[in-house]
């Protein structure tokens, strides 16, 4: 029997734009409201993509599976044996960015492939434009960091289950909303892809976010998922551009791994994206409802909604590497491997991004894409709107400062540099204001505010708060929840509180493969219950601060010292707390 050629990842790159320019991955929302031939077609080759049988290999359950479950060889490409994690995708890993672009080129080429088929099925009259819409089709990104307008999550993946579309008959009718959910045709299509040990998921029909509970008849709560985004918008705007303004390392920017000894690179691209991973499937109660599919790296492919995201964490990957273009994969060991890589092997720059062929010329390793291979969006055919103009650039550096200023105008507003500021402009204009005429003090009550000592000099202190934690700490995936003063005990309403700080959220598979520790944890545990900080397996929270200087002109970013100072006095003693002789 002749083994059937592998499967080359290409991306769309068939077709370039008008005068030969890239096409343009847009904002979901942009391209529902702007473009309404590509969205009608990304609705239809969707649906198509999710109806395809299950057995091939360019079905959307097959390639979302890649992921992690069903935890099995795609496209003959084999796993090591007894690995510790099961799927192919790394995390934790300074192959996180990278890897993940060739998946999302293989997502996009098959789309690609589906909306230029479907696109000359049209009747005549509408045939041409559809043509020509498809030819410059690409897959959009969700811009979880935009402000809320009034909400977060694009109200086309969740208002409705259905939604109109132009078929190709050229008539408008109703069909199952792609971006809601995924179904299963079948669930388990293998036995023991979705196993009992990984209950509700193996009962559940279609993915799910907040789900009301874990019988297979649960239905989505989706307005959670939309509250829960939209209560976290300020904080994930803040350490987006705290991100860009102060990690130009490509290791700490880009993944989640502990580097010892450095204060001031505990956050990370991959941070941010475990927290809308949460955000968006739900945080659960315990193992009865342990949250959406969304919040289990086993599980999130199927959930549309899922390219989307990693949509735009490729994007905003792209825009830091216009602006940060010297730096890039450096060799580091890997955490808990893949489906094929050893735990603690060192991965590097000409790493194999398995299972994803950039060639077939021969049966060997070279016909992997790498991250040398993989550096540029426009290798797949892609650009996105920041980075589209790169080329139109007499120099590097006007590149990256019109990225900068990019980043200040759309995630800089309401950071603690700019209220900052804008309360220390709002005091310097009331000061040069004319005197009013005396008012009387019962008419006026309120405290005289004088602001010139909130940044002195135009420098402020800034603080924050460092967390490490092992992932496995607890039996399932969790959440630590920051409060400045008293909060409700119900932690129902967290999210929603006054003194509600922020999360730092645990996205990880719901068992790992070869960890017999982590499997007896999850039976013997797993209730829903508060876990005291003290029982949480090698927490430590740490409180930092540092001194900020103010921009002084339009398109600046605020500059952070590079001295971070740790405050163990506040932390030495209580449960979870960073003592004095703690590693930081």
């Amino acid at each position: 029997m002749t083994t059937p050629a592998p499967l080359i990842v290409t991306g769309a790159t068939a077709f370039s734009g008008p005068d030969g320019a890239i096409p343009v991955r847009k904002e979901v929302r942009d391209l529902e409201k702007n473009d309404k031939l590509q969205w009608n077609l990304y609705l239809l080759g969707l649906s198509h993509f999710e109806g395809l049988s299950e057995e091939l290999v360019t079905s959307f359950y097959q390639i979302a599976g890649i992921h992690g479950r069903p935890y099995r060889m795609w496209d003959g490409v084999p796993g090591i044996t007894n690995p510790e994690w099961g799927g192919y995708c790394t995390h934790t890993s300074i192959l996180f960015l990278t890897w993940h672009r060739p998946y999302l080129a293989l997502v996009e080429q098959t789309l690609y492939e589906i909306v230029n088929t479907l696109a000359k099925q049209f009747p005549v009259p509408l045939r041409d434009q559809y043509v020509k819409a498809a030819k410059t089709f690409r897959i959009p990104y969700w811009d979880w960091a935009r402000k809320p307008d009034p909400g977060v999550l694009p109200p086309s993946t969740y208002i409705s289950d259905t939604v109109t579309v132009i078929d190709v008959d050229g008539n408008s009718k109703d069909i199952p909303n792609p971006l809601y959910s995924f179904t299963f045709h079948p669930l388990n299509p293998q036995p023991g892809d979705f196993p009992p040990e990984d209950s509700p998921f193996n009962i559940w029909p279609a993915t799910l976010r907040y789900p009301t509970d874990s019988t297979a008849t649960s239905k989505s709560q989706n307005n959670l998922a939309n509250d829960t985004l939209v209560s976290n918008n300020s904080n994930i705007r803040d350490a987006l551009f705290h991100l860009f303004n102060t990690y130009h390392q490509f290791a700490p920017f880009s993944n989640d791994k502990w580097s010892p000894g450095q204060p001031r690179q505990y956050d990370s691209l991959e941070s941010i994206h475990n927290s809308i991973h949460v955000y968006t499937g739900g945080t659960g109660n315990g193992m009865d409802n342990p949250g959406g599919h969304m919040s289990y790296s086993d599980y999130a492919g199927f959930d549309p909604i899922f390219w989307l995201h990693h949509a735009n964490v490729d994007r905003l990957f792209a825009i830091w590497q216009g602006i940060n273009p010297k730096s890039y994969v450096t060799p580091e060991p890997t955490e808990s491997g893949t489906f094929t890589t050893t735990a603690g092997s060192t991965e590097t720059p000409n790493s194999l991004l398995k299972p994803f062929y950039v060639s077939s010329d021969g049966a060997n390793d070279n016909e992997f894409w790498t991250s040398t291979g993989a550096i540029s969006t426009e290798t797949f055919g892609y650009v996105y709107p920041e980075t589209a103009g790169a080329a139109n650039f007499s120099t590097e550096d006007n590149y990256r400062d019109f990225l900068r200023q990019q980043i200040i105008e759309q995630y800089g507003e309401n950071t603690p540099a700019d209220r900052i500021q804008g309360l220390v402009a709002a005091d310097v204009a009331a000061a040069q204001k004319p005197i009013p005429a005396p008012v009387p003090a019962a008419a006026n009550p309120g405290p005289d505010l004088n602001l010139s000592h909130v940044a002195p000099g135009g420098k402020y202190t800034e603080w924050g708060a460092n967390i490490r934690v092992q992932k496995h700490g607890l039996d399932q995936r969790f959440s630590v929840y920051f409060f400045i003063g008293d909060f409700n005990s119900d932690p129902a309403t967290w999210t929603y509180e006054k003194n509600f700080v922020g999360t730092y959220d645990i996205f990880r598979p719901i068992t790992r493969t070869g960890c017999d520790k982590c499997k007896n944890d999850r039976s013997n545990e797993g209730d829903g219950t508060l876990t005291p900080r003290e029982e949480v397996s090698d927490l430590k929270v740490s409180v930092i601060s540092t001194e900020v200087t103010l921009p002084t002109a339009p398109g600046q970013f605020p500059v952070h010292s590079n001295e971070y100072k740790i405050h163990t006095a506040i932390t030495e003693g209580r449960p979870g707390g960073l003592g004095a002789s703690d590693d930081v």
